[in-house]
């Protein structure tokens, strides 16, 4: 390996709001077990931060990493 992480941050346009919304109601399931497996097995940490205000009550970040609060 050479590298200790990686960090990937991904800006969503508009025009994908619809999946941002669904991943961030957990209707995205395969896209959460993605991000999950590349922060268990590699490192690689990723967050999603739309570019378009997501509405009232919607996360303005989404992350699915496997990094504990210890």
């Amino acid at each position: 390996m050479r590298y200790r992480f990686v960090i990937n941050v991904f800006v969503i346009d508009e025009k994908y709001k619809e999946t941002y919304l669904k991943s961030a109601n957990d209707a995205e399931k395969d896209l959460e077990e993605i991000f999950r497996e590349l922060s268990t097995d590699m490192n690689i940490f990723s967050y999603i931060i739309p570019a378009f205000n997501p509405g009232s009550n919607i996360k303005a970040l989404l992350a699915w990493n496997d990094i504990s609060d210890a």
